[in-house]
């Protein structure tokens, strides 16, 4: 499948992500549209709608935003905002980010360090390492 040329779909109830589909195009999602409303599994009161092409990214449990017509993930702590041009949520302050691994801590308003991320090359000369002293 070429996804370049294909078209995202998805099922929303209360404007959360229940399921994501990619089609070939948008005749083939229309052709089968209607056998989808009717299957038995279908969620009551959920409908179908066309992946807008502006959206970053997507996933289920992901949020429609409707002001800004765009896709975004569940609010993660309620002291981190929504960025539109992201179209994800930030924290109050900056992440550590690599190599540091790290969690939100809501109560504090702060990342809590945890460690280094070890890369792969990293690894490979601790590897080495202990190689060259047996």
């Amino acid at each position: 499948m070429n996804f370049e040329n294909s078209v995202g779909y998805v099922l929303l109830k209360y404007n959360i992500v229940l399921n994501v589909t990619i089609w070939e195009s948008e005749d083939d999602f229309l052709a089968v549209e209607e056998s989808l409303y009717s299957d038995p599994f279908h969620p009551k009161g959920a409908k179908w709608m066309k992946i807008p092409k502006h959206n970053k990214c997507i996933g289920k449990r992901f949020v429609y935003n409707e002001a800004h017509d765009f896709f975004h993930p569940p609010q993660p702590f309620p002291s981190w905002t929504l960025d539109i041009d992201v179209q994800d949520w930030v924290p109050p302050v900056p992440a550590p980010g690599y190599p540091f691994k790290y969690d939100w801590d809501e109560e504090k308003l702060e990342f809590v360090i945890h460690g280094k991320v070890m890369r792969d090359d990293t690894l490979d000369n601790l590897l080495e390492d202990i190689e060259n002293e047996s």
